[in-house]
């Protein structure tokens, strides 16, 4: 069994921290943080931010909160436990759930054991594949990795020494031994990860009042707790000796929370006293509290929570809002920024320019009575070279430039002088030979620039003109500003200088005219002017050379580039779409990187992508007032710049600024309006679901806001398309079909991280587009076809059968009434032949009555052949011409009534013949048999049908009763043959009327 006892470490000693101090960004309403009260932080493997608060889960990718809450169906989050798989686990007022960073959510069903306790999950842990650990205010328990109880401490029935119940678990880790730590109500108790009891720790002085525990990164195990009401640090270690020291009274600090940072400190969250942060091997603290004066402070004294995560970035909570410090994770290294160099001084060094000595010491000029510095790179000291009481005091230094060998021309208020590095020797300038007298006098050197031929070209303050020395061939060369000059210089003055690889060299002035430019073959100057849009020219405070022989301008409004070869002048930004209002220097790097410092930001401009960073207090940065000293260490690739408290240096291509970006994630999806549900990597939809949106991010707590997108969706465009900064893009009216939507993310347009698995996205065909529908639509338009086929076919052929028919009824009409007429007309003739005059008229009326008959029934075979004859309107008049001839021979009135529509109607001509048939039997009925005096016909079409009714007011006959003859039969089998109805109405003594109803045909 491994036994563990206290190591008391230190006490809280709350003294000024001689360390760089923290500056904190707030973030705010208006980002959709919440500020709730937020009992936890923590990140995702996505690179998430996510906050454990009373409202919910809040999730932030660098840029903007996105909230999980009420509507997600959670109220109060106490913690939030990440998993490897990328889910989260969160316990809550209601249990636990697990969920995804899209906001997927899961309940995560509980043993009763856990259950009927009714507590909100307040701390998460676990042991990775092993186990997970909860507490509530009630009970610890152990769970599998399925979430099955393994056991179950629970606190209800255990008593203090005074009988008291212990009601809150306030802190719980596990160590490097699987050990869970628990703080319950002030007292320290541990449970072994097999077997064992709960055993709470003793000691044998004074028990303390335990607030919080910690793990370090050596696995060992902290607590903060008061003895005899004063804060201490304690580490757990397994010797059988008990160590302390004494703290002094410094109050009862109730803290809510203790964590390690990265470098080893401990950080401490308190309940109304702010933040503390404590190192334990200096033994040294500091405390940072709100200030309403100062907007870098900490929004607020009641912290609930500490977080530092992967990026070195601390997070702090507190009732008034988040907070966020980077200066833990800054890159930039500052020297001489809190205090002085001289000890016995405190007013800021106001460091002017800086130059490089060696590979690690710089020389640095303070425009206070410092005067010239000398600082150490690699461990932060420095020291003053010329301090008050050395006979050679030197103060208010401005400039500075190497001369030759070991020597440095110091430019200062009181002079201008040698500085000899090796001796640290301080010389006049006069010492230099041919010295001009100007130089000789105090007048202070405005810029110096040592050029590649080793010339010194020197400008001084109120001096129309420059100074050129020839260090090899000890001369000196005066160029006036005076047009009748000998030597033109076309500048007043000159405050910054570079030289491209042809050995011109180029002058800027703050308050000239463009560069003066001068040609190393002609020996002598050019003008080149610079013009803004509106015939401005704007100031030059610094030029540079790139690796790659470019110029680079740095003015009042913006950078510029200079093409030699062309003699052009091309703006590259304008400084006034930032914070800052004026470059002040320009360092350039082998990786086509520019490093620029303004009046209230640091820059960095990349030539190959084009792309423009700027850097402030929120990134790390203790302060962004820059002043005109910067250096280059190529060995180190380290860049220089000077502040007014002293300088600041970092390594200008490490990965901190090109760190590797997490892939991007899509974060919802919108289809014809409404939000979409993130299950898996692949989307079914309907035909009608075919406008979306994607809304996307990049998860980046350290540059979210630069980070670019594009996108493409397979199957609808091939190329990337650019999106910028947008974090959404929209497809409208997409075709059916299958798609995949990629997406990818950069800071600097040239490397990109894809995201890790595409969305698959079907758009499925409408039911009558689709493959079985048109298969079955063809089956089905095939069977149309054959049955319509058919159809025709069987019409046809019924047709050529009725044509048979008719042609068979005509031949029979033809053989029985034409034939009989002309055999009989034959025969009375030849027996009118034969007979006496007298005798053989009534023979010769017989054959003309005859003939006249045949002549009908031709006439009547003629028009039922002729196709012209197919309309009822014809059909109707031949009936009115019959009915008229037969009927007023036979004195009988005749009354026909046709309806005008009946002449768009057709009939078949086996239609036509007999329903006229039918007709003329009628009508020779009624003249024949029926006595009457009046007939009246009705031809109209009634809906859908035809009807002919025909109407007499004869005799009339009993329908009762068989009739001889072949009429009645005839007429109705005529009417079967065509599908017409006949009725008929009749009674002796009431007249006869038939009715035909035929199916109208168009």
């Amino acid at each position: 069994m491994i036994r563990y006892f206290f190591f008391l470490l230190l006490s809280l000693h709350f003294q000024q921290l001689s360390a760089q101090p923290l500056k904190f960004s707030h973030f705010k309403i208006q980002e959709g943080y919440t500020h709730n009260r937020i009992h936890q932080i923590t990140t995702d493997v996505h690179g998430f931010l996510w906050l454990a608060t009373d409202i919910g889960i809040q999730r932030f990718d660098g840029s903007s909160f996105t909230t999980f809450g009420i509507k997600n169906g959670i109220d109060t989050v106490y913690s939030i436990l990440p998993t490897p798989s990328g889910k989260l686990i969160a316990g809550t007022s209601r249990g636990l759930i697990r969920f995804d960073y899209s906001g997927q959510i899961e309940q995560i069903p509980l043993t009763d054991a856990i259950v009927r306790h009714q507590e909100p999950v307040r701390i998460l842990g676990s042991v990775p594949g092993k186990s997970y650990w909860l507490a509530t205010s009630k009970i610890v328990a152990e769970l599998d990795t399925n979430f099955q109880v393994l056991r179950i401490l629970s606190f209800n029935d255990f008593h203090t020494e005074h009988g008291n119940f212990i009601r809150e678990i306030k802190s719980l880790v596990l160590d490097q031994y699987q050990t869970a730590w628990i703080v319950w109500k002030g007292k320290l108790f541990h449970l072994k990860a097999t077997g064992g009891a709960l055993e709470t720790w003793k000691s044998e002085l004074t028990q303390p009042y335990f607030n919080s525990l910690a793990i370090q990164q050596d696995g060992s195990v902290w607590a903060h707790a008061l003895f005899n009401s004063n804060d201490s640090l304690l580490k757990f270690s397994d010797d059988y000796k008990i160590r302390y020291t004494q703290a002094g009274r410094t109050g009862q600090d109730s803290s809510v929370l203790m964590t390690f940072l990265h470098d080893g400190r401990i950080c401490l969250a308190t309940d109304g006293k702010g933040l503390i942060i404590a190192d334990p091997f200096r033994q040294t603290t500091i405390r940072f509290l709100s200030n309403s004066d100062d907007e870098h402070s900490i929004s607020g004294d009641h912290i609930s929570y500490v977080y530092e995560d992967a990026n070195h970035l601390l997070w702090v909570a507190s009732t008034k809002g988040l907070n966020k410090s980077s200066v833990l994770s800054s890159v930039f290294k500052y020297i001489l920024y809190s205090g002085s160099a001289d000890s016995r001084r405190f007013d800021p060094p106001d460091i002017q320019d800086a130059v490089l000595l060696n590979d690690s010491t710089a020389l640095l000029s303070s425009y206070s009575s410092l005067g010239l510095i000398k600082a150490d790179l690699k461990s932060g000291n420095s020291n003053v070279l010329f301090p008050n009481g050395n006979p050679n005091h030197l103060t208010h230094t401005l400039r500075l430039c190497k001369l030759q060998n070991n020597d440095w021309i110091i430019s200062s208020l009181t002079g201008n002088y040698i500085f000899n590095e090796l001796d640290q020797s301080l010389k006049s300038i006069r010492v230099i030979p041919g010295c001009p007298e100007l130089l000789k006098q105090a007048i202070p050197i405005l810029a110096m620039y040592h050029d590649q031929l080793n010339r010194v070209w020197i400008s001084m303050v109120n001096i129309s003109g420059i100074f050129c020395y020839n260090l090899n061939e000890k001369s000196w060369k005066f160029y006036s500003s005076a047009p009748s000059g000998l030597n033109f210089f076309p500048l007043k003055s000159f405050s910054c200088a570079t030289e491209d690889r042809d050995h011109n060299i180029y002058f800027g002035y703050v308050n000239g005219d463009g560069l003066a430019i001068f040609d190393h073959e002609k020996q002598n100057f050019s003008n080149e002017i610079l013009r803004e849009k509106d015939n401005t020219i704007p100031r030059i405070h610094d030029l540079a050379t790139d690796p790659g022989g470019k110029i680079w301008i740095g003015t009042s409004t913006g950078l510029y580039s200079y093409n030699s070869g062309e003699k052009t002048i091309s703006q590259i930004f304008d400084l006034r779409q930032t914070k800052s209002s004026i470059i002040k220097r320009i360092v350039c790097t082998e990786q086509s990187l520019l490093w620029i410092t303004t009046d209230n930001q640091l820059l960095r401009y990349d030539s190959r992508s084009g792309i423009t960073n700027e850097f402030g207090l929120e990134d790390g940065l203790l302060e962004t007032n820059f002043n005109g000293g910067a250096f280059l260490n190529q060995a180190r690739n380290q860049v220089t710049f000077t502040t007014s408290n002293g300088i600041v240096s970092f390594d200008a291509v490490q990965s901190k600024f090109f760190h590797t970006l997490h892939p991007p994630l899509i974060t919802g999806i919108w289809v014809n309006g409404e939000e979409q549900s993130i299950e898996g990597n692949e989307i079914q939809l309907s035909h009608q679901q075919n406008n979306i949106r994607f809304r996307y991010t990049c998860p980046d707590v350290l540059n979210a806001n630069g980070i670019q997108f594009s996108c493409k969706l397979i199957g609808f465009n091939e190329d990337w398309v650019n999106l910028n900064l947008e974090r959404e893009v929209y497809y409208s009216q997409l075709p059916s079909g299958k798609y995949k939507f990629q997406l990818r993310s950069s800071l600097d347009g040239i490397n990109w991280k894809e995201i890790s698995i595409p969305l698959s996205l079907t758009i499925k065909l409408p039911v009558y587009k689709s493959p079985v529908f048109l298969t079955l639509l063809s089956i089905i338009f095939l069977s149309l076809v054959f049955a319509l086929y058919s159809h025709r076919q069987r019409i046809k052929l019924r047709q050529t059968i009725l044509a048979h028919d008719l042609r068979n009824d005509i031949s029979r009409d033809l053989h029985d009434d034409i034939g009989s007429a002309i055999s009989s007309i034959a025969l009375m003739s030849d027996l009118a032949a034969h007979m006496p005059a007298d005798k053989a008229s009534g023979y010769m009326e017989k054959i003309a009555e005859t003939a006249r008959g045949l002549i009908e029934n031709m006439n009547d075979i003629i028009w039922v052949i002729n196709p012209g004859n197919d309309k009822l309107e014809s059909v109707s008049a031949r009936m009115r011409r019959f009915g008229s001839t037969i009927l007023e021979a036979k004195n009988i009135d005749f009354h026909f009534e046709g309806d005008e529509i009946l002449e768009n109607i057709s009939l078949p001509m086996n239609v036509r013949r007999n329903i006229y048939l039918v007709f003329k039997e009628l009508i020779n009925n009624a003249a024949k048999h029926s006595a009457c005096t009046f007939v009246k016909v009705h031809f109209r079409q009634d809906q859908k049908q035809i009807r002919l009714s025909i109407e007499d007011n004869g005799k009339g006959f009993e329908l009762s009763k068989s009739h001889d003859g072949n009429g009645m039969k005839n007429i109705q089998s005529r009417c079967r043959e065509i599908g017409a109805k006949l009725d008929i109405s009749t009674l002796p003594g009431t007249g006869t009327r038939f009715e035909i109803l035929l199916k109208a045909i168009k």
